[in-house]
């Protein structure tokens, strides 16, 4: 009996787990992030024709159905297999209505585009478009956008987009190594690193060339031809040492130090690693770059993309949509303006260039209001631990205050004019009356 008891709470515990299950599953919509294994995204594929996007963090791959049922053993290495390794990542079938639908859904009308790769990298957004010929030979081409935001400096670092190549069949070495021992591993090592310093030599023994700046083991290729370089779309300006091409790779390693004993290469020193141009990330130039690209990342790193054309340009996920709203119901772009006729003159992106954002990210900051109803100063006066926090009034009003029950004020010289105008108004009456009388 106590068994038949047992069964049945165990089938009801997992009739509930279904039940539950199955809610959610109603509940998701297309523009979900939803996390999926190989099998549920081909089944998903199946029944649509929509673009899909998967993301990780500072990536994103586009693709269609078509391309992954007619090149499955490449999409599935190139990028489900790929994301798989960074752990992490979503899937989502784009909006009609979203940003990146409608910049995208054009390019995806040419049957040959398979993939579309975005991938931050050192404060720029690089594109990488992944298309066959007629042939049904797969190319890949490069191209940074925003790279014209960057100013070469002597962080000696440009950046050039890559002629079109062929996609080459074969495996990473990294994945060729996977189960190997120590010894083939060092073995394989030996091998690659004979054909990479032999095939882009520079000019003395310690030196090659600057293609080899991401010269680790997920870029080069193995086939029954041999090895293969394939990501050169970062290009060092001059010869690079050695040394850093073995460092990048095992970093201060026992593996580092055999082959600088074994190639007979001046070991780097930690201030050497300090100064060494590639290590030196935090230029003016660099930093110029993160900044301009900023609306970039966000666009295609975050939700911000997914969400509808009217409201892609604000920073906030799909989650804080709502809040945004609420926020811009408390502000006066023409009131804003005729207020502060020069508030444009802070702002660094072409986006931020009304009264909204103007206030959210640098207005409340000068103590300017968003319109008469909503006076800054008062607020962060009345409440000190929102003053303290130095967090924006309104923000913290729309988010907070207003399910706390916090008061806000008027404008406070608007007031005094609309006294000062009542009194007038009163005194003119009186006077008016007197004379009639």
């Amino acid at each position: 009996m106590a068994n038949t008891e047992n069964e049945i709470k165990a089938l009801k515990r997992r009739a509930a787990d279904l039940l539950k299950k199955v809610k959610e599953l109603q509940s998701a919509k297309n523009n979900d992030l939803l996390k999926s294994s190989f099998t549920e995204i081909l089944r998903m594929l199946q029944k649509t024709d929509d673009i899909f996007y998967m993301r990780s963090m500072g990536l994103l791959f586009l693709l269609k159905r078509d391309a992954v049922f007619e090149h499955y053993d490449f999409i599935k290495g190139y990028v489900f297999d790929y994301l798989n390794r960074r752990g992490d990542w979503n899937l989502g079938i784009l909006p009609r209505d979203c940003v990146l639908y409608e910049k995208h859904k054009d390019i995806f009308a040419d049957n040959n585009i398979l993939v579309l790769k975005y991938i931050a990298r050192n404060g720029l957004v690089n594109k990488s478009v992944v298309s066959t010929d007629w042939k049904g030979q797969i190319f890949m081409e490069s191209s940074y956008l925003g790279r014209e935001n960057y100013q070469n400096d002597d962080n000696g670092l440009v950046y050039a987009d890559q002629p079109k190549r062929a996609i080459i069949d074969g495996i990473s070495v990294r994945d060729y190594m996977y189960g190997k021992s120590y010894e083939e591993r060092m073995l394989i090592y030996h091998n690659v690193y004979n054909h990479l310093f032999t095939k882009y030599a520079g000019s003395d023994y310690t030196k090659v060339s600057g293609e080899l700046l991401d010269a680790h083991m997920d870029n080069v290729i193995v086939n029954n031809q041999g090895f293969h370089f394939i990501d050169k779309d970062i290009i060092y300006d001059g010869e690079l040492d050695k040394s850093m091409v073995l460092y990048r790779q095992f970093g201060d390693s026992a593996e580092y130090k055999y082959f600088i004993r074994y190639y007979n290469l001046p070991y780097m020193s930690a201030e050497y690693k300090e100064k060494y141009p590639l290590e030196h990330r935090n230029t003016e130039a660099m930093q110029q770059a993160r900044e301009l690209n900023g609306y970039l990342f966000g666009l295609y790193f975050s939700g911000r993309g997914l969400l509808s054309v009217a409201n892609y340009s604000k920073g906030y996920t799909q989650k804080e949509q709502e809040l945004y709203l609420e926020e811009q119901e408390f502000i006066d772009p023409a009131w804003y303006e005729q207020q502060y006729p020069n508030f444009r003159d802070d702002v660094l992106h072409e986006w931020e260039k009304n009264a909204v954002q103007h206030y959210m990210k640098y207005g409340w900051k000068k103590g300017y209001n968003p319109s008469p109803d909503f006076d800054t100063e008062a607020y962060l006066a009345h409440y000190a631990n929102v003053k303290k926090e130095n967090m924006n009034p309104l923000y913290h009003y729309v988010k907070h205050g207003k399910k706390e029950g916090r008061a806000i004020f008027k404008v406070a010289a608007l007031q005094d004019n609309q006294e000062q105008m009542v009194v007038e108004s009163v005194s003119e009456d009186v006077v008016t009356n007197n004379e009639q009388e």
